[in-house]
């Protein structure tokens, strides 16, 4: 009996998770400290806010959780009118959730407080919750309507993603690792919820085929 061969999806999840965990470490012991303190500098110099700190502003409440979440959950459900089954709804929820989840409980445990110093109730600056549910709303979408996730539309998926973090880091609303951390975090849910999906559709064809025989 041969051994399974890991999917291109499967692999991505423990390359980005692993990464993402190391992240996590080196941002909880103050290693990146240094490196984050020289690049919020860099994008926005002495915290001066003007006219390019106003157009970041636009696209970061624009792209907000709250705003774009609720596209997640309309996609899972015109899906799965489409498709008269229950199985898109799930994916946008599991997807949702776990995405939810890895971002709040980071932060919690963190608690790492945002470039000026402040920690928000009940919530962290690490990871930013702006990259990872935008980048989960829009893979999450694409995996509701077309069944899958193809590689080719990850390059886009993550420019939008990184134009959101570009936009952070301008505002100084977050440290390059909290974008960085959001992105890794969404990245490893949406490889492991496609590599999911996958392998339930590959034991439906195997119990059809059986029973075919």
């Amino acid at each position: 009996m041969g051994t399974r061969s890991t999917t291109p999806h499967e692999r991505v999840v423990w390359v980005a998770g692993g990464l993402y965990v190391l992240l996590t470490l080196l941002v909880a012991v103050h290693l990146t400290d240094p490196v984050d303190a020289a690049v919020r500098q860099w994008f926005r110099p002495d915290d001066v806010w003007g006219p390019t700190q106003l157009k970041a502003d636009r696209v970061v409440e624009g792209l907000s959780p709250t705003h774009v979440a609720p596209l997640l959950l309309v996609s899972g459900l015109l899906s799965a009118l489409v498709r008269r089954s229950w199985e898109p709804l799930r994916l946008v929820l599991q997807i949702g959730l776990a995405t939810i989840a890895v971002v709040v409980v980071t932060q919690l445990v963190l608690g790492r407080p945002d470039t000026h110093g402040e920690v928000a109730r009940l919530s962290g600056s690490y990871p930013s919750g702006h990259t990872a549910v935008l980048l989960a709303v829009l893979g999450g979408s694409v995996l509701a309507l077309a069944g899958r996730f193809p590689w080719w539309l990850w390059p886009p998926a993550i420019l939008v993603d990184l134009v959101m973090g570009w936009c952070l880091l301008l505002e100084a609303a977050h440290w390059p690792t909290d974008v960085l951390g959001g992105l890794l975090a969404s990245v490893a849910v949406l490889s492991g919820a496609a590599f999911l999906r996958e392998r339930r559709v590959e034991r439906v064809e195997v119990a059809v085929s059986a029973r075919q025989r």
